[in-house]
């Protein structure tokens, strides 16, 4: 049974290695004091390049090819392993052809599967580290795969929020911790010196005024969040906003996504694809986006390039979404 207490958010590490550590060279002063707490993995070297690649990418209903009994959807049940296998390979292909750093997953039944498809399927690719708050009995899940070492994870997953302006059968205001186990964040240390936050997420679906109202509270409890965890250094934090937010920009959920003026807390955001006209949703014809990495006010000045890409021919083989990716300079500029 969930708990409904905010304060209670879960805190996991970010890889769940058990390989013995080396001690990373002393922080500067000043230096995040739980980084400085944390190692390297032996052998780790980090990339000698100036960029980092983030990503996001909304796999739709993407499963292995085995029934969890604790799952209880015709889509995981029983799926059509011919077709399956061919979805998993042509998500290397995709892989190889976005070649992200980082990337946040939804809709993936979960981190075993996508560890074993990338170990098995693109070892080169080092995506050593993986993220995730796994729902134990649904099947759309994000999950984050990185080749940059991941810092402590804090879910969403037990918090309940409102649904405001929708009541119950019983006439109550509406609240529920349903889907945000599809909202987590977890810190990226892209270089010895420059790291940031990834909220990754997969926000309710759907259109009308209720969905909208649910997407908004989801962003007023992010935003809570990030002003909690950075305070008076919110106008200078790095932080990303990955994921299929089904929201459009100029909606209002979408707006609160941005908090633009700082209503609902100290860090805002801001949307690299704004007035370019790509789109993400549906992959064969896209008429709208709802896939988004958002960069703090913070990290705008490291963002060099952002697009929404086709990464195999003909990409509704694969998903009915397009992923977004966005490019970084990895230094505080």
């Amino acid at each position: 049974m969930r708990l409904a207490v905010l304060s209670l958010v879960l805190v996991l590490a970010g890889c769940s290695s058990t390989a013995p550590l080396e001690a990373q060279p002393a922080p500067a002063s000043g230096a995040d004091p739980v980084r400085a707490a944390q190692a390297l993995l032996p052998g780790y070297a980090y990339p000698t390049g100036d960029t980092v690649r983030v990503a996001t990418f909304n796999l739709e209903h993407f499963v292995d090819l085995y029934d969890n009994p604790y799952i209880r959807n015709a889509r995981e049940d029983a799926p059509d392993a011919a077709a399956l296998r061919q979805r998993h390979g042509l998500f290397a292909d995709a892989l190889r052809a976005m070649d992200a750093d980082v990337i946040a997953l939804q809709e993936v039944e979960g981190e075993g599967l996508i560890r074993s498809l990338v170990d098995s399927l693109v070892p080169e690719m080092g995506y050593r580290f993986v993220a995730s708050a796994d729902d134990a009995d649904w099947y759309q899940n994000v999950v984050v795969i990185s080749r940059l070492p991941l810092g402590p994870l804090t879910t969403f997953a037990d918090a309940v929020t409102p649904i405001p302006g929708s009541t119950d059968d019983e006439n109550r205001p509406e609240a529920t911790d349903m889907v945000n186990h599809r909202l987590f964040a977890v810190e990226v240390y892209a270089r010895p010196d420059y790291s940031f936050t990834l909220a990754a997420a997969h926000l309710k679906a759907g259109g009308g005024e209720r969905n909208e109202a649910w997407r908004s509270a989801s962003a007023a409890l992010l935003h809570a969040w990030l002003g909690q965890r950075y305070g008076a250094r919110a106008a200078q934090a790095n932080v990303l906003l990955a994921g299929d937010l089904n929201s459009i920009p100029g909606t209002a959920s979408f707006g609160a996504l941005l908090n633009a003026e700082g209503a609902l807390g100290p860090v805002r955001l801001q949307d690299p694809l704004a007035g370019t006209g790509q789109l993400s949703h549906p992959s064969d014809d896209p008429q709208r986006r709802l896939d988004h990495v958002l960069v703090s006010a913070g990290a705008a000045p490291e963002a060099v390039s952002a697009e929404v890409m086709a990464p195999i021919a003909s990409p509704q083989r694969l998903s009915d979404h397009l992923p977004v990716v966005l490019t970084l300079i990895a230094r505080d500029r």
